[in-house]
């Protein structure tokens, strides 16, 4: 197990997760704040506290988070400023479903790393949330859009 390698890894969760708490309260706003049934305060809030748990078994590895990839922060700064952008719900909930799906693929690559347990499990819980958010999406859009909407990763 490579700590270095953990904490670069968890470093992008960590600046992932703070950017989703900004792009669920650019959504609110780009929507008027309806929530269009999906919880997404809810959502916004889970993000809150991964990025908390994440910091947190950072500093326990006593180091600081990594900064992330000026690549990555272009990619989450394209989300945040297609939805700020949106007209409408259907765009907005487009941008979410690409920045969640983004989400899923980064934790589960983190969690095929070697790690203690505990991380481990932390880990799979917040996947598990974010597969939630990006599953009650990807309803919305197919309740409320149509099955093959928008671009697909």
């Amino acid at each position: 197990m490579n700590e270095t390698e953990i904490v670069k890894r968890l470093s992008t969760l960590l600046q992932m997760d703070r950017d989703a708490v900004k792009l669920y309260t650019e959504a609110g706003l780009a929507m008027g704040h309806a929530d269009l049934g999906i919880g997404a305060e809810r959502f916004g809030e889970h993000h809150a506290r991964h990025a908390e748990e994440i910091e947190r078994a950072i500093r326990e590895r006593h180091q600081q988070p990594k900064r992330p990839t000026r690549e990555f922060e272009s990619i989450m700064r394209l989300h945040m400023d297609s939805i700020s952008r949106s007209r409408d719900a259907d765009e907005t909930m487009i941008t979410m479903r690409m920045a969640e799906r983004i989400m899923n693929l980064e934790y589960a690559e983190a969690l095929e790393m070697e790690m203690p347990e505990e991380l481990r499990r932390m880990l799979e819980r917040n996947l598990t949330d974010e597969q939630e958010h990006l599953g009650a999406i990807e309803q919305w859009l197919e309740d409320n859009v149509g099955a093959d909407v928008g671009f697909h990763l």
